[in-house]
């Protein structure tokens, strides 16, 4: 892909970039209202900061002026949507742009965002690609002009700053979407607005201009604020800064995968289910209140240890671990690689070569009919994925990858997967040719998809090979969500600042109903470096989990309980006891809690229905194998809240024993957590992989990493 004739824009887009890096992130904005004779002009400016885009809803007296387009023509009753072109928003043909400034109705219709009776006029502006944002550090920037017109009868002493005003919600809460007052947002994406009620007076100025004299001894528009029902409430402003924590992110899959399930035998017999009245069966089954917890026994003040790893209690039994034949040969040297899908893998000499040119490579090695396919990833130099070309079939032998920069230093390596294990070739390096004077510019379209919320700011932009993206608009969630950030996967959120941008790429915006509950670090690895995702957990390991995510535990406090075989002085036996008095635990009838017994998916669904209460959620049921469960009604509220999913057949494998993974994941939906992919990577980077079997690639990889690093 050749864009040349972008190359001149680019380069004075940075330069523009440099010459404001030091402007105040802070925005004023100003309306100017001219009266001269019979005409009336409102101008808004940025009087200081920077900016890139805005909402602008203005109130006239329509008693008084009327509205004008820029040919100043009067401006009809019956508001056309379009302009006469059939293409142009109307709202265009009335509002007069300044400073590169584009005018838009944002899909909202001119018709609907203005009205001549009432007498308001709403609007939004932007600034084309070909410009970073306006600088009014040194001076204002005059943004866009309206024209009016005194009505019969009325005098150019009639007109004071009242007469056109910002808009409060009363007018354009209307308008499905749209924002009361001056919205706009600076180059660093900061939002600052004035609402049109007196508040943040601090942020906007008004001045009345009559005769060529400004009129100073009228009140400033704080006194015209309307009574204090008017004012909106907290939601309907946007917030300074939208960016929420990466917390708040709900995980989009929960089920664990299929080779993660416990085998077949690993199912209680069927007296290990509860009756229907939730009791346990003569011997001593637990009841449908017995739901525990995972299996990360803690040190012995029940903290996690400082590298992560418990202490020698909570190694897992032998036949917890993997088998001997799950690690690579002694032959075979580990390797870490780097990526945004990187692996720590058994390196084999595929024999990969690489041959380029000014905008393409091509990569060959030696086909190895052993592995069923080729994943090959083509990288910078810090190992940011450029191209990812997956599933290349396992007979292939070579492919070449198109539209890449010249001049450019890249590394390439394979990795061959089979059913069971992955090995990776060598990192090779390779550069393409310099083609001098006609260098190849790569320029890619970045898009943002707001779903089902609203953006401030524009919906895309260009950004050069390489490079990041410099204009991401703020959102605003819809009803009832929070904004928690963009993502390219739709599931995990990304930091769009250190995001290279080496292709056409869509950031998706990620919303969550919930709140964070526990920001602390909840589960430990083992001291051989391994984590056992498919380990699974003990009753008491299902409490310590618990007491470290649920609200008002304290180690140094003394919990009480009535469990037979809950040692005391035992590393759990204060969580236990902390779960019995808060009522997330019960135990069994005859007094004992089975503390190194498993837990399965039903119980432990249950426990964390009682611990979060997602008491507004109505429980629907999806799953094909729940109908006559004990656990049904919890697990499908917990389903409705979005914190676990159906498998591939549609089963959630209630009296399955509950694995680490499985733990990981259900607790993170709980809690919101949204992996913070930037920390976890540049924690890899600098440390290497903390665990020898949750490799990069695995699906509950940044969810795990997630539970070490909150």
């Amino acid at each position: 892909m050749k864009k040349r004739k972008f190359l001149i824009v680019f380069t004075l887009i940075l330069s523009l970039l440099c010459i404001a890096a030091n402007a105040d992130e802070v925005t004023k904005q100003k309306t100017v209202i001219t009266c001269d004779g019979d005409n009336v002009k409102v101008d808004f400016y940025i009087d200081k900061g920077t900016a890139i885009v805005g909402y602008c809803s203005f109130d006239y007296d329509s008693s008084k002026i009327t509205l004008l387009d820029k040919n100043e023509n009067l401006v009809p009753d019956e508001v056309p949507g379009l302009a006469d072109d059939g293409k142009t928003a109307y709202i265009a043909s009335v509002i007069e742009s300044h400073s590169d400034i584009v005018i838009t109705d944002v899909g909202k219709g001119s018709d609907k965002l203005i009205d001549t009776d009432d007498g308001h006029v709403f609007f939004a502006w932007f600034l084309p690609s070909s410009v970073p944002f306006i600088d009014a550090t040194e001076n204002p920037v005059l943004i866009a002009s309206m024209r009016f017109k005194l009505k019969d009868g009325v005098s150019a002493e009639d007109i004071t700053r009242d007469t056109v005003k910002v808009a409060t919600k009363e007018l354009t809460g209307k308008v499905s979407g749209w924002y009361a007052g001056l919205v706009v947002m600076n180059k660093d994406q900061k939002t600052y607005s004035f609402d049109g009620v007196g508040s943040n007076t601090a942020l906007f100025e008004s001045q009345l201009i009559k005769n060529g004299q400004v009129v100073s001894d009228e009140k400033p528009v704080e006194d015209n604020k309307p009574a204090e029902d008017d004012k909106p409430v907290e939601d309907d402003k946007p917030v300074e800064d939208d960016k929420p924590v990466e917390d708040d992110k709900p995980a989009e899959d929960d089920k664990p995968a299929e080779d993660d399930k416990p085998a077949e035998d690993d199912k209680p017999v069927e007296d290990d289910k509860p009756d229907e009245d939730d009791k346990p069966v003569e011997d001593d089954k637990p009841v449908e209140d017995d739901k525990p917890v995972e299996d990360d026994k803690p040190v012995e003040d029940d903290k996690p240890v400082e590298d992560d790893k418990p202490v020698e209690d909570d190694k897992p039994v032998e036949d917890d671990k993997p088998v001997e034949d799950d690690k690579p040969d002694e032959d075979k040297k580990p390797v870490t690689v780097i990526t945004d899908k990187a692996v720590s893998a058994s390196v084999l000499d595929f024999g990969i070569t690489a041959e380029a040119t000014e905008s393409s490579v091509r990569v060959k090695w030696d086909a190895d009919d052993s592995y069923s396919e080729y994943t090959l990833f083509i990288c910078d130099n810090e190992y940011d994925v450029v191209r990812k070309i997956s599933s290349i079939s396992g007979v292939s032998s070579s492919y070449t990858v198109s539209d890449l920069q010249s001049d450019f230093d890249y590394r390439i390596y394979l990795l061959a997967t089979d059913e069971k294990s992955f090995v990776s070739s060598e990192v090779i390096k390779v550069k393409t040719k310099d083609e001098g004077d006609k260098p190849t510019t790569v320029v890619s379209n970045v898009f943002y998809d707001e779903g089902d919320g609203y953006l401030v700011g524009l919906s895309s932009e260009l950004v050069l090979f390489g490079e990041y993206v410099s204009k991401t608009p703020a959102v605003i969630a819809p009803d009832g969500k929070y904004f928690v950030g963009w993502s390219i996967d739709g599931e995990n959120a990304v930091d769009t600042e250190e995001y290279k941008i080496y292709s056409d790429t869509v950031f998706y915006a990620l919303y969550s109903t919930k709140k964070i509950t526990c920001r602390t670090a909840y589960i430990n690895g083992y001291e051989d470096g391994t984590f056992i995702p498919d380990g699974n957990i003990t009753r008491a390991e299902a409490a310590t989990l618990i007491s470290r995510i649920a609200d008002g535990y304290d180690k140094n406090e003394k919990y009480s309980h009535e469990f037979s075989d809950v040692k005391e002085g035992y590393w759990y036996e204060n969580p236990i006891a902390f779960c019995q008095e808060k009522g997330y635990i019960k135990g069994y009838d005859d007094g004992t809690f089975k503390p190194d017994g498993n837990i399965t998916r039903a119980e432990f669904a249950t426990i964390l229905q009682r611990v979060f209460e997602f008491k507004n959620v109505v429980g629907i049921n999806v799953f094909s194998d729940l109908e006559r469960h004990w656990g049904k009604d919890n697990i499908c509220v917990l389903y409705s809240a979005g914190v676990v999913k159906p498998d591939e057949n549609g089963n959630f494998l209630p009296d399955e024993k509950l694995t680490r993974q499985d733990a990981v994941m259900m607790i993170n939906e709980c809690l919101g957590v949204i992996p913070d992919r930037k920390a976890i990577l540049s924690d890899v980077k600098k440390n290497g992989y903390r665990f020898s079997d949750v490799p990069q690639y695995s699906d509950a990889f940044f969810d795990i990493m997630s539970a070490l690093m909150q």
